[in-house]
């Protein structure tokens, strides 16, 4: 009896051992799809009119070199995937929204990041294309030519405000205008090209003391003269 007893216990272990172990559970991951949308997502926040120069979505830097800047700047020194991860997981306290923290300090970090000499430059860049490429659009016979920002050299002021450096701008003068030989130029083209006009009139900002002047050049072919107005 003893020994069926015994032989028993031996079943009942040999029973237990070829059981299949437990697989420990899975780590949570982060699918490519989740990191890029929560990417996009961050990009999108990044990109305000208070968080641009002159509080103007015409001169939002966009591309996605300058906005992985700025994103490392959110993340400080965290990692993207763990954030996210963070918010998937349920502690002992509870959910995390650190994506959402992120989304809203977007805004700072991106204009902090474009106060950097590489986003200064990147803005400097993007303000020059746009004025060798301007608006040209015919109105009553007048053709009307806007460059939107002059092109100029940025900096920092005391306040930490990026304004014009008029000194280091080669389309400014003295008196902080675009050069009138530069205007005139600008004036010849437009009216070679565009025979049959009556007049051209040449729009560009120039930013200056907190005040963003638009000048105005109209130029009339019936009495050869130019006139010269700003606003404000």
């Amino acid at each position: 009896m003893n020994r069926a007893r015994g032989l028993g216990v031996c079943i009942v272990a040999a029973m237990m051992c070829s059981c299949d172990p437990i697989p420990p559970a899975a780590k949570p991951s982060v699918t490519d799809a989740e990191r890029e949308e929560n990417r996009r997502s961050l990009y999108q926040s990044m990109i305000t009119e208070e968080g641009c120069y002159l509080n103007s979505l015409d001169y939002a830097v966009r591309d996605r070199e300058f906005l992985d800047r700025v994103l490392t700047r959110l993340l400080t020194g965290k990692n993207l995937d763990a954030m996210i991860l963070s918010d998937k997981t349920y502690g002992s306290a509870g959910p995390t929204y650190e994506i959402a923290r992120m989304m809203r300090d977007a805004p700072q970090a991106y204009a902090a990041e474009l106060r950097t000499p590489d986003g200064l430059a990147r803005l400097e860049g993007l303000i020059a294309d746009r004025f060798a490429h301007p608006a040209v659009e015919m109105q009553r016979g007048v053709v009307k030519v806007n460059y939107g920002h002059v092109a100029a050299k940025l900096a920092l002021d005391d306040h930490k405000r990026i304004v014009v450096n008029f000194l280091n701008s080669v389309h400014l003068d003295a008196r902080h205008q675009w050069r009138r030989k530069e205007v005139d130029v600008a004036i010849t083209y437009q009216l070679e090209k565009h025979p049959n006009a009556n007049g051209v009139e040449l729009r560009i900002l120039i930013p200056e003391s907190g005040r963003n002047t638009t000048w105005r050049y109209e130029y009339l072919r019936a009495n050869n003269l130019t006139s010269v107005y700003h606003s404000p």
